[in-house]
């Protein structure tokens, strides 16, 4: 499915006679007969990644952003014992 954008607002027709509407400066994965019919006039292909800042490097979702690396935290996959829960040094 081609993702493209859309420039101006565009009603597209379909042959059961529905209408799909899509607004102006809307981004995503529409169906190749949308977009054939679209591109022309109403909308521009768009890239795999629609938001890249000047430098080339994607944004910043806010979502962490950076992979877990084995030396992180050291306390990963060690065994934890509390004493209270679990009896330990019994």
């Amino acid at each position: 499915m081609p993702r493209i954008t859309f420039n101006h607002d565009y009603n597209h027709r379909w042959p059961s006679r529905a209408v799909t509407a899509f607004k102006a400066g809307w981004t995503g994965s529409v169906k190749a007969e949308v977009a054939e019919a679209a591109i022309p006039k109403y909308a521009t292909a768009a890239p795999k990644y629609a938001k890249v800042l000047a430098d080339g490097r994607l944004p910043d979702s806010g979502r962490g952003g950076k992979l877990a690396r084995s030396d992180d935290a050291d306390h990963v996959g060690a065994v934890v014992r509390d004493q209270v829960l679990d009896g330990a040094g019994e």
